[in-house]
């Protein structure tokens, strides 16, 4: 039978020992990684610094962020931007054919974006893959509300997707996407 020093010295061994656990998954290297964008496709900033600041928020929240201008850095890009209308049903239409028309009930804002580790200038090591993320969002009531929502929608799955990117580069498991809805 163990004595309580002899728990606590086995207790003591395991814990400086550790378990080694490492990820093998995410980026290469333990270094804190700082996040930059990479020249955007998509014609909205607000994307690219919504996707940034995610990818900022969740490497803060693990304790993995290094300094702004410094190596090694996660490099994130906006690759795509998709929406669809989602909850179809037919209103009438005098001009349609048939009578009615399709009108969307709501729409599905969708992100994607990819990531890789740069651990010194020009030098590009690890990559993410792509990696789409969505948010719904609701018909407003005039055509201003309705843009307010949906440019809402897109930051909203752009600091999701860029979550998820920070996510993959520290080797958590990640899914690469998300169903339409």
């Amino acid at each position: 039978m163990f004595h309580v020093k002899q728990r606590l010295a086995l207790a003591g061994a395991l814990w400086a020992t550790g378990c080694g656990y490492s990820a093998v998954a995410g980026a290469p290297g333990g270094d804190n990684l700082s996040v930059h964008a990479a020249p955007s496709r998509a014609a909205d900033g607000a994307v690219q610094a919504a996707l940034v600041s995610g990818a900022r928020a969740e490497l803060g929240r693990e304790g993995a962020l290094g300094s702004a201008d410094g190596y090694p850095r996660l490099v994130v890009e906006v690759l795509r931007v998709d929406d669809q209308g989602v909850g179809l049903i037919a209103e009438p239409d005098v001009n349609a054919p048939g009578g009615r028309r399709p009108v969307a009930r709501g729409v599905v804002v969708a992100v994607v974006a990819r990531a890789w580790v740069e651990p010194s200038p020009g030098q590009r090591e690890w990559e993410t893959g792509d990696v789409r993320r969505t948010a719904r969002r609701s018909p407003g009531a005039g055509s201003g509300a309705e843009e307010v929502g949906h440019q809402d929608a897109l930051r909203r799955a752009a600091r999701e997707a860029g979550r998820a990117l920070a996510r993959r580069a520290l080797g958590q498991p990640e899914p690469r996407g998300e169903p339409l809805y």
